[in-house]
This record gives C-alpha cells, sequence and structure tokens, in this order.
C-alpha cells in the first residue's frame, strides 16, 4: 500500500531546505554525480521525442543546480534557456556552474512557480522541469501558469519522484543512497532524497491534477522512480 503524503518542511515556501541543513554547493556536486544520467535522460527524451526548437526559447522551472538547462545550452546553442527558481543561494550555484561550463545562453533569475506572470502568454516554445514538482503548493496553478506561456504547439516535459514506487526501485534508491556516504552532508542529501519521495505524487493523484488543469492534453507515463508529464509526440 503506498504511504500518504507528507509534505516536506519547507512546504509553507514551496523551496529546497537550504542553511544548516544542506551545503548547496556539496548537493550540486551530488546531483551531478549521482543522478546527472537522470538530468541527461530527461534532455535526451525532451531532444528525440518532443523535438525541440534548436533556436527556441525554454523555461526550466526549479533548476535547482542548473544542470539540465546548461546541457540544454550545449545541445541547443541557438536557444534561450531562463532557468526559474526560487532559491537565491540556488541561483548562485546555477550561475558558477553555468560559468565554470562555459555557456552563455542560459541564465537563471529568481520567483515562484505559481506566478510566471513576468513572462508574456505564449513565449516559451518548451517548458521543462525536473524535481520540482513536489514543491509545488498548488501544481493546478503552474499547470496553468504554463499552459499560457506556453506557445502554440510548445511542448512540456515535467519531471519528478514518484512515491507509490515499488519495491524494486526503493531497493535501488537505498543502494544509490549507500553510495553517497562518503559525500559531504551525506547524510543530509540521503534525508532530502527520501523526503522528496515522500512529498512525491502517485501517478493516479498526477493524472487527477493535470484534468483539472489547462494542460489537460498531457500524457502521463511512469518509470521505476519517476512520473513525466509530456505533450504527445510530435508527427
Amino acid at each position: 500500500m503506498t504511504p500518504g503524503r507528507v509534505l516536506e518542511a519547507d512546504a509553507t515556501s514551496g523551496a529546497m531546505p537550504e542553511g544548516e541543513a544542506l551545503d548547496l554547493a556539496a548537493y550540486s556536486r551530488a546531483a551531478r554525480k549521482f543522478i546527472g544520467g537522470e538530468y541527461r535522460k530527461l534532455n535526451a527524451f525532451v531532444m528525440a521525442e518532443l523535438r525541440l526548437n534548436p533556436r527556441g526559447r525554454i523555461l526550466e522551472i526549479g533548476p535547482g543546480p542548473g544542470w539540465i538547462g546548461i546541457w540544454l545550452a550545449k545541445q541547443l546553442p541557438g536557444s534561450e534557456i531562463v532557468g526559474f527558481e526560487l532559491s537565491p543561494d540556488m541561483i548562485r550555484i546555477a550561475e558558477q556552474n553555468r560559468a565554470d561550463e562555459g555557456v552563455e545562453n542560459v541564465r537563471f533569475v529568481q520567483g515562484d512557480a505559481a506566478d510566471l506572470s513576468r513572462f508574456e502568454a505564449a513565449s516559451f516554445d518548451a517548458v521543462v522541469s525536473n524535481g520540482s514538482l513536489h514543491h509545488w503548493l498548488d501544481p493546478v496553478v503552474v499547470f496553468d501558469e504554463v499552459a499560457r506561456v506556453l506557445k502554440p504547439g510548445g511542448v512540456v516535459a515535467i519531471n519528478d519522484n514518484r512515491r507509490d514506487m515499488g519495491f524494486g526501485a526503493r531497493a535501488l534508491v537505498g543502494v544509490i543512497t549507500a553510495a553517497m556516504r562518503f559525500e559531504r552532508d551525506a547524510a543530509a542529501l540521503r534525508a532530502g532524497w527520501r523526503s522528496s519521495i515522500a512529498a512525491a505524487y502517485t501517478e493516479a493523484e498526477v493524472q487527477k491534477m493535470l484534468a483539472r488543469s489547462r494542460l489537460a492534453g498531457c500524457a502521463v507515463r511512469t518509470g521505476p522512480l519517476d512520473v513525466l508529464i509530456h505533450s504527445s509526440r510530435r508527427r
């Protein structure tokens, strides 16, 4: 039986926990090392199946340390990528990563996913997000905002942990978190991932929220660890 959803301690703000509980630079390094493969998997999906406009404008919601946007920027040098992140401290980490990687066509700005009013309607060719959905205080509001800023024919890919993962997937999480034991702030990193899974949505919950939103036409697919909301495949 899938356990009930447990909100993270930061649920009133929608931001990732900061300060003494977690060194964000350590988190950035660990994210690249341990889940960088998942980042690249999502990038490969949006590049191959959603066929991103190589000169398009892409919004990433909740970029965290920025690796997805940075790697997309490298793959699509003619594009403009905007990372929209609630945490100013995380933006500083993302900007440092961007500078270290030597990419110019991605930038990071501060703001709440529930309010994309700084962006005009129909102003993005794509909206992507990874690991942020469970932080959103009202996902339906964010879905509606995403639909508003997408251009006609624009594409969306929103990926996050799933709370209803099976025994094998949970065992895999245990293996990965065990491998983190030599990382700085290992205990906080492991606890953070587990709390994110506990706060994540099930496939059925995602389907219900989508049905109430302007993204109702999107598809939902699940992997062992995650649930992905995405535009129907382009023909």
